[in-house]
């Protein structure tokens, strides 16, 4: 899944944004970030309200999702992991990225919502992508706890 028309979405795999697939004249790119937020979902539905559950991990799937949602002008840039194989990494966890319109609405299986403001007008959604890529975001996997369930770490290559 490199890039799909209808959903924007991208798995984050090597080391720069365009290599994953991202056009480089994503409308996105250039909008200025006006707030962040953390959102915790629940049982892994995506934000568009549709099941990312992969069938292999049954219950041992993470019961809670968590995004990280870069709000633009009127695009937002959500970032998670996802409970599929890493090519790269050779364990589970993909740093995925969706691409969808700002909602003023909160999706029905939010759990929780904190909201960080952005204060700097010139900040925009392309350096915090970038800045996600040089902070290694792209190599986290999910490690199993004791009782099977993925809870995130990170693969440090």
């Amino acid at each position: 899944m490199n890039s799909n028309d209808s959903e924007d979405a991208f798995w984050l795999i090597h080391d720069t944004l365009y290599s994953n697939g991202f056009p480089r004249n994503h409308p996105i790119l250039l909008q200025s970030v006006r707030r962040f937020h953390v959102d915790a979902l629940t049982h892994v539905c995506s934000r568009r309200g549709k099941r990312r559950v992969n069938k292999d991990y049954g219950d041992a799937g993470p019961k809670n999702q968590w995004f990280l949602v870069i709000e633009g002008e009127d695009l937002q840039a959500c970032l998670s992991v996802q409970p599929c194989e890493n090519i790269r990494t050779g364990g589970f966890g993909i740093l995925t990225l969706q691409i969808m319109e700002c909602s003023e609405t909160m999706p029905p299986d939010l759990l929780h919502r904190q909201t960080y403001f952005c204060h700097r007008r010139t900040l925009t959604a392309k350096a915090v992508l970038e800045t996600i890529f040089f902070n290694g975001w792209h190599k986290y996997e999910m490690m199993p706890t004791k009782s099977g369930s993925l809870c995130g770490g990170r693969h440090h290559t």
